[in-house]
């Protein structure tokens, strides 16, 4: 079972190596271009903000939820 754990967090480790760069430099890069600097900042300025309710969702309050 081990083995196979390792296996798979390898496996998951580097598709992630080669799907971020790709991320980044490519689709992150255009959508950046294509919005412009103002929509692109009111954007990432709510993307970020909805992070602040997937903490508090991971502070315990989902497992309570699924218990229920």
């Amino acid at each position: 079972m081990n083995a196979i754990f390792v296996r798979s967090l390898v496996l998951v480790f580097l598709v992630n190596l080669i799907i971020k760069p790709f991320y980044i430099f490519g689709i992150e890069v255009s959508v950046q271009n294509i919005l412009g600097a103002e929509t692109y900042g009111l954007f990432f300025s709510l993307f970020n903000f909805t992070y602040l309710f997937q903490i508090i969702n991971d502070m315990g309050l989902q497992h309570y939820n699924a218990k229920v």
